[in-house]
């Protein structure tokens, strides 16, 4: 089968399975190191690949468990250009095995790449068709079900997840490189019943070539932007950062030495994994929940993970163990310019101030949390605002601002470490400045300078690479070292149970020291980061005020704009300016300079205001109402009917502009389908994604739980022989 296809001006030919020009694929290789020998060898050629995919839902039996199932009815693939499609598994196999045969004539083996975007979806389909045909392969998994590599035994073939790589949806990948290639506008609905012998309209069909010469255009382009080939790109979006620090670093053989000091022991390790958090999300306690808001303004905090790597000191050198722990003891440490992290019991906590906009201790990192029946811990929206008695680990800011806002009757200590309390080596501050630099560069050139169409496109692309290579320094430090297992039976076509690790395992120890000495930055370095954030974000709130708060997220405050609160954001953020040129965290362009960490209000008032929780808020602008709520799509806003009265416990958007996923492992079976246009065939079904269409109901912030931990267990923990009053 041979098809002709007009897109974009473009001829497009599809070919079958038997007719791609396999001879067309370049069987050129590189290895991955050229220095090694012992490095795998990749093919410069690679693919793209998708599928798509109806679901049938027969409903829900007595136990409200869905019923139904889903198969794949087309794939389409492309490489050096060309387009292929095929209708069914079987055919995909003969595919790659004429590539694959193709490939070993060339007498030298190399593994060639096949691009998928979002490889976890179509994994969870062709995993039990490869299974039962007797293929063997292993995979890399992020966690359950999110599977970021494929490599099989059989074949020289391996499959990667290009969402990975980019860390952008298709459509937006697709318009920040510029292929002329654009993703389409609407999905095939996997609701219509369409079968393996269903044809496809033309306007399907370039659906279907786009989501692959599409992305086969745009990972080309990329790859050629960053100099890049199939051998040397990395896996993952902070792939290119982390690339980039390790070469400046290659040589360094003071932070090498830094790194293999601030190696964290297993006991270390276990107390900082229970401390990490990310940035904080609340609606304010002193707003009240539900209603709308008039006259409101927006400020955000400019780069604050880049400021917070620039501006503030962090931990450094080895952990010493701390005894004999008391609140003075910390006081001291905090005041000889040292850094500590530490775990404590306190009893009868409550916060000082009942309307502190996010209180700092979150109910998941409690690891013990006690109640009586009659004096229940109250809980607002995850923030433990009263409890009878609590276990946490906490670094030196967390420890700080939880001081600030609660008063407790006892606390006491357990294991507490400290180190030495320093800015970051030079070499990664001028790594992340060099980096501002560059995004700010690109910045001012495309906003401020001339540039013909052609030029101000290519800019555009450079400036989107640029910035999400300048997003990615915080997540390349704050990446665990220690990665858990999440391992999938191919045998049993299902996804084993993770085993948590065991630090006392010497292999797993080894393996944590190991990670951690080939790092680029310290584990805890990506901790304190986020800690600084928050911090930053409450100094944010201090100024602001607590009785002008409405809501924060991560490094932004919606507020009343009430009189003097303008004037304080100014002043914080002339203070941020101060401390940007102090620490050299700013560039200058020609007649404009850019600082990190300053306060930006936005322009324009918001008109109207409503929260109902974390994640969950709408509100007014000149061009009308806007949405963020986890799980609907922002054009869903016309729901509400431009009534933001209509954002409110108990409203459901229906549709919420996404869909559900449900998988499904399962041994194959044959069903008999008969497609809405009349077309029937037996397919087999192997491993399977049901796809629901998705509701959102918003849902009530307050969340009032008693959880239940026996006391004795806590004194297990803690020998308690002297309380320290407070």
């Amino acid at each position: 089968m041979k098809k002709n296809v007009n897109l974009n001006g473009n001829d497009v030919l599809i070919y079958d399975c038997h007719t791609f020009p396999v001879e067309k694929l370049n069987v050129a290789m590189q290895r991955k190191d050229n220095n090694s020998r012992k490095k795998q060898k990749y093919r410069l050629e690679f693919g793209t690949f998708d599928i798509e995919t109806t679901s049938h839902i027969d409903g829900t039996d007595k136990n409200g468990v869905l019923q139904g199932y889903a198969y794949m009815y087309i794939w389409q693939f492309c490489s050096a250009d060309c387009v292929c499609f095929g209708r069914n598994w079987e055919e995909f196999q003969i595919l790659l095995r004429r590539i694959n045969y193709h490939f070993n004539n060339s007498g030298v083996s190399a593994t060639y790449v096949i691009y998928v975007h979002n490889l976890s979806y179509e994994f969870g389909f062709m995993s039990g068709f490869f299974s039962a045909a007797g293929y063997h392969y292993d995979i890399f998994a992020t966690r359950n079900r999110k599977v970021l590599i494929m490599r099989f035994h059989e074949l020289s073939i391996e499959f990667r997840c290009s969402y990975k790589l980019t860390n952008r949806s298709l459509e937006k990948y697709l318009y920040d490189m510029r292929t002329g290639f654009e993703k389409l506008t609407g999905d095939l609905d996997y609701k219509i019943e369409r079968t393996p012998l269903t044809q496809l309209s033309e306007t399907e069909i370039k659906y279907c070539i786009v989501d692959v010469l599409g992305l086969y255009r745009a990972i080309k382009k990329h790859m050629q932007l960053t100099n890049d080939t199939i051998a040397t790109i990395p896996l993952t979006s902070t792939g290119y950062v982390r690339r980039a620090l390790r070469q400046r670093i290659e040589n360094d053989k003071s932070y090498k030495r830094l790194l293999k000091d601030m190696a964290l022991t297993p006991e270390q390790y276990s107390l900082v994994r229970r401390l990490a958090k990310g940035g904080d999300t609340l609606a304010s306690l002193s707003n009240r929940i539900g209603e709308v808001v008039t006259n409101v303004g927006r400020s955000d905090i400019k780069s604050s993970y880049p400021t917070a790597q620039l501006c503030y000191k962090y931990p450094m050198g080895k952990f010493r163990l701390e005894t004999d722990v008391s609140r003075k003891l910390l006081s001291q440490i905090e005041k000889e310019g040292d850094y500590f992290i530490t775990e404590f019991m306190c009893t009868s906590l409550e916060l000082k101030n009942p309307l502190t906009p996010i209180p700092c201790v979150q109910v998941e990192k409690c690891d013990l949390l006690y109640n009586k029946k009659d004096n229940p811990a109250i809980i607002y929206n995850g923030r433990v605002l009263k409890a009878k008695e609590i276990v946490i680990a906490m670094d030196m800011l967390t420890y700080k601002l939880f001081i600030k806002q609660y008063k407790f009757k006892t606390i006491i200590f357990g294991e507490t470490y400290s180190c030495r309390y320093d800015y970051l080596p030079a070499v990664f501050r001028n790594f992340v400045i060099e980096m501002f630099k560059e995004k700010c560069q690109l910045e001012y050139t495309i906003k401020y300078e001339e540039h013909s169409p052609e030029e101000l496109e290519q800019l555009k692309t450079d400036y989107a690479l640029c910035k999400n290579r300048f997003n990615g320094i915080f997540g390349m430090t704050y990446t665990n070292p220690l990665h858990e297992e999440y391992i999938y039976n191919a045998d049993e076509v299902k996804w084993n149970d993770v085993q948590e690790l065991d630090l006392t395992d010497e292999a797993t120890q080894q393996k944590l020291f190991k990670a951690q000495c080939n790092s680029v930055g310290a584990y805890i370095w990506g901790v304190h980061t986020a800690a600084i954030g928050r911090q930053q974000l409450d100094d944010l709130i201090t100024a602001v005020g607590i009785d002008a708060t409405l809501y924060c997220d991560t490094d932004s405050n919606y507020f009343r704009n009430i009189s003097g609160v303008m004037e304080r954001i100014s002043k914080l953020s002339e203070l941020r300016v101060k401390q940007a040129i102090e620490h050299n965290a700013y560039c200058t362009i020609n007649d404009h300079t850019f600082y990190l960490g300053i306060i930006e209000v936005e322009d324009e008032p918001v008109q109207e205001f409503v929260t109902q929780g974390a994640k969950k808020y709408c509100y007014r602008l000149s061009d009308g109402l806007h949405l963020t709520l986890s799980g609907v799509r922002k054009s869903e806003v016309v729901q509400l009917k431009n009534d933001i009265r209509n954002f409110k416990k108990g409203f459901v958007f229906n549709p919420a502009g996404g869909i559900t996923l449900h998988y499904i492992d399962c041994l194959p079976f044959v069903k008999h389908i008969k497609g809405y246009d009349n077309t029937e065939c037996d397919i087999t079904i192997y491993n399977h994604i049901i796809a629901t269409e998705r509701t959102v109901t918003i849902g009530s912030i307050i969340d009032n739980r008693i959880v239940s931990t026996e006391i004795d267990e806590l004194e297990e923990l803690y020998t308690i022989e002297e309380n320290e009053r407070v």
